[in-house]
């Protein structure tokens, strides 16, 4: 997380309760869009991988955007 606020500028908190070290939040105050959404699951990807961790870059991004397109289609 004070990689993604260091590097990026992006405030993600951590989760509650039992899933607390599963999952963290994206903060936003205001005004979000599917590009600030994108922009963030992008650094995500990008630390993760600086991490070490096996993941495929772009793929959080892409899904992001499909969902998107789909929702607004309803």
């Amino acid at each position: 997380r004070l990689a993604l606020r260091d590097r990026h500028g992006m405030t993600i908190a951590g989760g509650h309760g039992d899933i607390a070290d599963r999952l963290f939040r994206i903060g936003h105050i205001g005004y979000v869009d599917v590009y600030d959404i994108a922009a963030v699951l992008a650094a995500v990807e990008l630390e993760l991988v600086d991490a070490g961790a096996d993941v495929e870059r772009g793929v959080a991004v892409s899904a992001a955007l499909d969902a998107y397109e789909s929702a607004a289609r309803v």
